[in-house]
């Protein structure tokens, strides 16, 4: 093989696994904004409404996509995860699946040398990328205001936190 054969090879090559690779991050980031596409809804129900509506046998239960621990503060009941930090790991996952595709070492390095290292990275500020982190940080933005009323169902049973 020419010189010049076996580097159209190589880029070829480099340019489809990078395809391949971008391809992979396009359809994990398209699960994920689908998996909170499930929990857009223009009116969230309250957490009123939804012990209200469990009492109902035909009421389907409202489906969660995060379960929010809570603990005691003093006299006060509090999320164990403040909802800011909630969020920002979740749209932090966007970020390190983007990351995966930094510094990925192209194949025939192993046995050639070439001036290009790494497939084509694709990038954070990715236009496809930024559409998905801002469709589910408006959707957690939503629902996280939502979230934040429901602590306050327990603030009839703050007295069992006093001790006697």
């Amino acid at each position: 093989m020419k010189k010049k054969q076996a580097f159209l090879f190589f880029e070829s090559n480099a340019a489809l696994l990078s395809k391949q690779l971008r391809s992979l991050i396009t359809n994990t980031l398209i699960y994920y904004t689908n998996y909170f596409n499930r929990f857009k809804k223009a009116k969230l129900m309250t957490a009123e409404e939804i012990i209200a509506a469990e009492k109902n046998p035909k009421f389907s239960i409202e489906d969660a996509f995060l379960t929010v621990k809570l603990r005691k503060e003093d006299s006060i009941i509090i999320f164990t995860d403040p909802l800011e930090y909630i969020k920002t790991s979740c749209l932090k996952i966007i970020e390190d699946v983007v990351e995966t595709t930094n510094n990925f070492t192209r194949p025939e390095l192993n046995f050639v040398k070439s001036d290009n290292k790494y497939l084509w990275a694709v990038q954070k500020d990715d236009p496809f990328v930024c559409k998905c982190k801002k469709e589910i940080e408006e959707i957690i933005s939503s629902n996280e205001a939502n979230i934040g009323n429901a602590i306050n169902i327990y603030d009839k049973y703050k007295y069992l936190l006093v001790k006697f």
